[in-house]
């Protein structure tokens, strides 16, 4: 959904509440030129951020918004200081790493049967390969580096954070996986949000730069559930999320699996009967999307991919 500029969604796409954060996610990356006009790197930017352009508004009002989707307040300085952190944050090396300081390569024979060697693989359990995402060459989007680097939210409440971090020790057993610091780029950046369209509990969107990737996983806060859902279920939700993240971009057609399509039921609940940790079918996939191509050099997204 495209946002209101400088406005949350309206309420008939709100889970609870009223206000709050929408969730637009970047849209398709282009090469950053300071020797460009503000206007014209704003409108870059926007695309980018909301997958839209607000050209009624003047060049601070819309950095006023970037801002605050980005980075969640407005900052000091002038103009082109501004422009240049939003550029380093959504089209440079902020946004799409090259990964150059990551020590393990898939690419590079031993060391891909090193990380393939970690997912069992149960024959008689089957996969659901077949619903995995595919690009030119019958490629996929996975990682490359590692450990891929997560960053949680700052101001996560502990009780959250334990949660958040089972998931990631869950997955963490099969893809190497870390905790971004503050002052370095993430491959996956997690958000709270407070509103997302109805019946969804979290989103991941996905953008290639240059066979790059960049996942920003958006998670509806617990205080936002209705009220048939107990905030326990926070950890099961990104477990999902973080399974498309690593590369499971499908969802699977049975209901054991954790990345089985998971959403709110009309009665409140959870529609996946799996929120503990992923199934033999889903290490089946993800070892298959491992043992897979990864995207080419040189592809980039036309627009952002969206799992929920």
């Amino acid at each position: 959904m495209i946002p209101d500029f400088n406005k949350p969604l309206p309420s008939g796409y709100s889970n609870k509440g009223a206000g709050g954060r929408w969730t637009a996610g970047p849209a398709p990356q282009a090469q950053m030129s300071p020797s460009s006009g503000p206007e014209a790197r704003v409108e870059r930017l926007e695309k980018l951020a909301f997958g839209t352009v607000y050209p009624e508004h003047d060049v601070e009002a819309r950095l006023d918004h970037l801002e605050k989707e980005i980075f969640g307040s407005t900052s000091q300085g002038s103009v082109e200081q501004r422009l240049s952190r939003l550029e380093q944050k959504l089209g440079g090396q902020g946004a799409f790493q090259s990964n150059a300081g990551k020590t393990d390569s898939i690419g590079s024979g031993a060391e891909s049967a090193s990380i393939v060697a970690r997912i069992p693989y149960d024959r008689q359990a089957g996969d659901y390969f077949d619903k995995i995402k595919r690009f030119p060459g019958n490629t996929v989007a996975r990682w490359t580096n590692f450990p891929v680097k997560v960053r949680i939210p700052e101001e996560t409440p502990s009780q959250w954070k334990l949660s958040l971090n089972e998931a990631i020790e869950n997955w963490s057993r099969y893809i190497p996986l870390t905790l971004a610091e503050r002052a370095e780029a993430a491959d996956v950046e997690v958000s709270w949000v407070n509103h997302l369209n109805p019946r969804l509990l979290g989103v991941t969107r996905l953008t290639a730069f240059n066979g790059n990737l960049k996942v920003r996983i958006y998670l509806l806060r617990p205080t936002y559930y209705v009220e048939q859902l107990s905030e326990n279920a926070l950890g099961g939700i990104f477990q999902h999320e973080l399974g498309h993240g690593l590369g499971l971009f499908g969802h699977s057609d049975q209901n054991g699996d954790i990345m089985y399509l998971t959403e709110l039921s009309a009665e409140g609940k959870v529609t996946s009967k799996n929120m503990k940790r992923p199934s033999e079918r889903d290490l089946n996939t993800l070892r298959r999307v491992y043992e897979t191509s990864p995207l080419p050099r040189g592809f980039s997204t036309i627009k952002p991919m969206e799992w929920s």
